[in-house]
């Protein structure tokens, strides 16, 4: 099923790459393979799996569906929203914090933080426990939960 998968992702690779598919509503391995192409520096949605606690089911699948619930659905979408000036900001602002550079950014944290500019009522639905993430509520401002 991996190979599967990998496969999927591949081939929707090279045609994000190619400016192919833009309009094709997302699912996990296209959000994967957008995001590998338009931000190819940061940390694949792959390699994010046991970063959320409590986590049910895939975290690119999860991430798909909050970005579903703000209405980013596309390569299209997302990549407007990606230029929007306030995503933007919070991205520059966000590498700054942890010493990095916008570009080399995960691609779990891109999301989020288009997710949050998007609609903030949903990250905090979806993803509670990131009030208990210093870095992020620093950058997204809000106050840090309590345990």
């Amino acid at each position: 099923m991996r190979g599967t998968r990998d496969t999927l992702i591949a081939g929707y690779r090279e045609a994000y790459t190619k400016g192919d598919d833009m309009e094709e509503v997302f699912d996990s391995a296209r959000l994967v393979a957008f995001l590998d192409v338009r931000w190819p520096e940061g940390a694949s949605l792959l390699e994010a799996g046991a970063v959320v606690p409590g986590l049910t089911g895939s975290i690119e699948k999860v991430i798909n569906d909050a970005l579903e619930t703000v209405g980013v659905t596309t390569g299209k979408l997302l990549d407007d929203a990606l230029n929007v000036p306030e995503t933007k900001r919070l991205l520059k602002e966000h590498a700054s914090a942890i010493g990095e550079s916008p570009q080399t950014l995960s691609h779990l944290i891109v999301c989020l933080i288009v997710v949050w500019t998007q609609n903030a009522d949903t990250l905090n639905k979806q993803f509670p426990e990131l009030r208990f993430d210093s870095d992020l509520a620093t950058t997204l401002g809000f106050e840090i939960g309590s345990a």
